[in-house]
């Protein structure tokens, strides 16, 4: 059976709520890369889609987003089964992550 979503190229950063940045491939096919995780203190973790950096004439900063789930339903069932398959990366894999390298696949 064929995994709902497989992790790639997952990259650990440690930059405040930033902890990785991944590829993430859809069962459907649908690949979508530098996804990003974050993580706070208080255990709290969300997954954001890669966006482009906008500053306005005020050189105010905000962020636009290539990828929208619009649902909130569907956007839960994405970012839940997304952290599963990070949460997934075990044995050699993990040791890799955690060692702070370039890991390649996670199921």
């Amino acid at each position: 059976m064929k995994a709902d979503y497989v992790i790639e190229n997952f990259e650990p950063i440690n930059a405040g709520n930033l902890k990785g940045s991944f590829d993430v491939i859809l069962a459907s096919g649908l690949r979508i890369n530098n996804c990003r995780l974050f993580a706070r203190p208080n255990g709290a973790r969300w997954i954001a889609f890669p966006a482009k950096k906008i500053t306005d004439a005020a050189g105010k900063i905000t962020w636009k987003e290539h990828v929208e789930i619009r649902d909130p339903g569907i956007l839960r069932v994405f970012r839940d089964g997304v952290l599963k398959a990070i949460d997934g990366m075990g044995g050699e894999q993990f040791a890799c992550r955690m060692r702070g390298a370039r890991c390649n696949t996670y199921r």
